[in-house]
This record gives C-alpha cells, structure tokens and sequence, in this order.
C-alpha cells in the first residue's frame, strides 16, 4: 500500500479530498478533479488524475457517491453525494 512521509495511508487522503470536493447536486467529473488537484496542491498529471478516477469509480462502489455516465470523459459525466434517501 503506498503511504506518504507521514505513514498515512494516500489512499485514504486521496478519498478525504474527493469527498471533501463532491457536493449534493451533481457537479462535472471534470470540475471536481480540478478542485482535488488543488486542494492538493498538484499540477495536471494524466497519472494522477487516472489513479484519482480509479478513488472516485471506488467510492461509488462503496456507496459513498454516485457516478452518471462515463468518468473517463471528464466534461460529460458528473458526481454527487449519495442522497440520505438513497442509503
């Protein structure tokens, strides 16, 4: 598993940041790798953002958001939080 200098988990951290990113309403797959990578402090890198789609398609089947359409094409897919009616 790989861990940052700290000895935290970065999957973890890459999750917290997601999440902390996805809001109610649904928002561009696109919008919402642009605000981790900030938050983050990165500069574009197709690898991360492969790695980073890889968390978000994880969250999903986690139940933690939901995903419409095809998160590999940034512009025309969106995430949101699961809605408390849907849990």
């Amino acid at each position: 598993m790989t861990r940052d200098g700290n000895g935290a988990d970065s999957d973890k951290i890459l999750n917290a940041a997601i999440m902390s990113c996805v809001e109610a309403n649904w928002k561009k797959t696109g919008l919402i790798v642009e605000r981790v990578m900030r938050l983050l402090g990165k500069k574009w890198d197709d690898e991360f953002v492969e790695i980073m789609l890889i968390q978000i398609r994880n969250l999903e089947n986690t139940g933690k958001i939901e995903i419409n359409g095809d998160i590999s094409h940034l512009r025309n897919s969106e995430i949101r939080i699961v809605s408390v009616e849907k849990k």
